[in-house]
């Protein structure tokens, strides 16, 4: 009888009640033994994100475990294991004991007789784990393991049951592995150094790398490798330089051909002195396509590179080309009185510039002449209305900044226009909506009227013409700036003791423009970010990521100068900020874990407690209860973690859906939390309550 893969999987003999499987059992986390065949990462630094999950939410789903000669045997759920372990470490109790299921499944005998000393059902547990693995997530290496082994067990597999399709469909049907991804995965497995392999396995190299590594001998693996621990990284294109290398190696001028080394012995070096330039045009010649399509691209800094790491130790002396590669650069005709170092960015710039491909320059269209209905405005020819309204926006809004062949838009009462500063012309042309030129302004027409209309100077008067109420007003205008002087004076003097001194000249700024600031901060850093990759120096990507970071810093010091000017004897007078409105339960979690812009309302200073309060509309008080961050440093807990609970007070009855409240009400405080779900719930009510 012929089976297919999933028939083994799905013709197992069903669990019974009492046999095979039982209701969840609770088995402590450090009893337990992880499977033999179990080859996924239980790496803890990995599994951070795991174990806060588990932290705040518990382990939602139970680990499978077998009983093997009256060991408990994981199945599925080593990382969930793991992380329980990590935090009972911690010091979290309650976790030490998991809930567990025992899930013992055999073959079933009628179908498979012929598994008699269990072969068949060994191999399909080993299936059953990376089933029960299939939609983790996964590095590149552990994908290759459940390739491989698959592979391994479907091949066992064809020597004990009659199995149909090919090996490669199956693989494709269970895990989605193609054909040319299983060749890839068994030339890394069979030509990828041991060195390699660890850093591969640790993710430090992907799998396109470490394919390419594969196509390198072992003297070039072990440059690779050198390379690799000096940057602490190894790109694709420097492997691919290395493999040119190699192929150089092999297949340079002069070396044995095949008849030579079959019917000939090597045939001597020729020294015979060439012309350099001759020989630069030679060796252009000889160059593989990769480096030569990097010479025609003009990518000075690739190529230098990759003449440095292919041709750094090439010696070639056969009369057509006589050179020696150095670390420095390449020696032609050494040894000889017309010898001649070039350095590899000298041979790089030579070959760009004889070899380069040019740029095609950009014809500019003329612009073309002005039309006669179209009004050109010089001197102090007096605009039209409209067209007065049009010029006082663009002076207001576009003008500023800019420069000959520079465009700007901008709109008036509901229309787009469109104004360029056209350079030859030494004027500004306006577009509408519709392309139309509308007029020209001149130059010296569109300064005057900025400086006329946005710059607008103060008349002089004398005091001789000037009334006696005038003179009073003047004097009242007087004092009011010298109150204004003194009133700057008075802030500097009460400026908190929490503002730093290096910051005494900057003004202490309210919490809504500290954040409003960082906010835009912020997303200029996460769109620099999300183009790091596309050429922008790294320096501009540094100068986004201190300003966020600066910025992050000042809102902790403001905060703590509210804090400074408003806790009067233990009592906080800060103004509360009003509840935002808020479209997703990601908006009110977010809301929720910014508890820190409520205001600190209380410190304990005995245990090191601080307590932030938000007072509802409603009545109630959502209290955040912030503890210090742990003093003993563990291997498992960020140093920087702060631990925090928040707990309910007060408010309207809850709403409840099948009996069940979907918060939990206290009358008063006590020491039992609500969770950040029961929490979106009420705030989804406090919305609702508000429209």
């Amino acid at each position: 009888m012929a089976f297919n893969l999933a028939d083994m999987v799905n013709n197992r003999k069903k669990p019974t009640e009492t046999e095979n499987i039982s209701d969840t059992v609770y088995r402590d986390v450090f009893e337990l033994e992880p499977s033999k065949d179990n080859f996924y990462s239980t790496d803890p630094e990995k599994l951070q994100g795991l174990k806060n999950s588990i932290l705040l939410f518990g382990v939602m789903q139970d680990v499978l475990i077998e009983d093997v000669d009256g060991k408990d045997r994981i199945i599925s759920g080593h990382c969930r294991t793991m992380c329980c372990r990590m935090l009972v470490e911690e010091g979290h109790e309650e976790f030490r004991k998991i809930n567990c299921k025992y899930t013992k499944v055999n073959l079933n005998t009628e179908k498979f007789p012929e598994d008699k000393d269990g072969k068949v059902e060994q191999l399909i547990n080993k299936l059953g784990i990376i089933q029960a693995n299939r939609f983790r997530e996964k590095s590149d290496w552990e994908k290759m393991q459940e390739a491989l082994i698959t592979e391994e067990v479907i091949k066992e597999l064809r020597d004990l049951v009659d199995l149909q399709g090919t090996t490669r469909s199956m693989i494709q049907a269970t895990l989605g592995t193609s054909g040319t991804q299983l060749e890839r995965y068994h030339a890394i497995q069979k030509k990828l150094s041991q060195e390699f392999m660890q850093e591969f396995q640790n993710g430090n190299i992907n799998i396109s790398v470490a394919r390419e590594l594969t196509d390198l001998d072992e003297k070039h693996q072990d440059e690779a490798l050198g390379l690799y621990k000096k940057n602490e990284t190894i790109t694709l294109p420097e492997v691919k330089a290395l493999k040119e290398k190699q192929e150089v190696g092999r297949q340079v001028p002069g070396q044995l051909t095949l008849d030579e080394a079959i019917g000939r012995r090597r045939p001597p070096e020729d020294g015979t002195v060439i012309d350099v330039d001759i020989q630069i045009e030679r060796f252009f010649e000889s160059l593989k396509k990769s480096t030569t399509e990097r010479i025609q691209r003009r990518d000075k800094n690739m190529s230098i590179y990759m003449l440095s790491i292919i041709y750094n130790d090439v010696r070639i002396r056969n009369g057509y080309l006589n050179y020696q590669g150095k670390s420095n650069g390449i020696l032609f005709n050494p040894g000889s009185g017309d010898e001649k170092l070039i350095t590899w960015q000298q041979l790089a710039e030579t070959l760009i510039e004889k070899y380069g491909k040019k740029q095609k320059a950009v014809k500019l269209a003329p612009m073309p002449e002005p039309q006669k209905e179209c009004p050109y405005y010089d001197a102090n020819e007096v605009f039209l209305p409209d067209i007065a309204r049009m010029i006082n926006v663009f002076l207001e809004n576009a003008y500023k900044g800019m420069g000959p062949g520079n465009t700007r838009r901008f709109r008036v009462m509901g229309t787009e226009f469109a104004a360029v500063q056209r350079q030859k012309e030494d004027d500004f042309v306006f577009y509408d909506e519709q392309g139309e030129k509308v007029c020209y302004v001149s130059r010296e027409r569109m300064a005057a009227e900025y400086q006329k209309r946005m710059e607008p100077e103060e008349p002089v008067i004398e005091e001789s013409d000037m009334s006696d109420s005038d003179k009073c007003e003047r004097c009242e205008n007087a004092a009011e700036n010298k109150k204004t002087e003194d009133e700057k004076q008075q802030i500097i003097e009460l400026i908190p003791e929490a503002w730093p001194p290096e910051l005494k000249d900057i003004p202490v700024p309210s919490m809504i423009v500290m954040d409003d600031i960082l906010q835009d901060a912020e997303e200029n850093l996460k769109n620099y970010l999300s183009v790091a990759d596309q050429g922008i120096p790294g320096r501009t990507i540094l100068k986004y990521q201190l300003i966020a970071g600066g910025l992050r810093m000042i809102k902790n010091l403001v905060r703590d100068c509210l804090d400074d000017e408003n806790i009067d004897d233990g009592k906080s007078v800060m103004e509360q900020l009003p509840l935002p409105v808020t479209r997703n339960n990601d908006q009110r979690k977010e809301w929720l874990r910014n508890y820190k812009d409520w205001g600190l309302w209380y410190t304990d200073e005995h245990i090191g407690v601080r307590y932030y309060k938000y007072d509802f509309a409603n009545g109630a008080r959502l209290i955040a209860e912030e503890y210090d961050r742990d003093t003993v440093h563990s291997q498992w807990v960020s140093d920087h973690t702060e631990s925090y609970y928040m707990h309910l007070i007060g408010g309207p009855e809850p709403e409840r859906k099948s009996g069940i409240p979907k918060w939990t009400q206290h009358g008063r405080y006590n020491k039992f939390p609500n969770s950040e779900s029961e929490l979106v719930e009420f705030l989804k009510e406090v919305q609702r309550e508000s429209k």
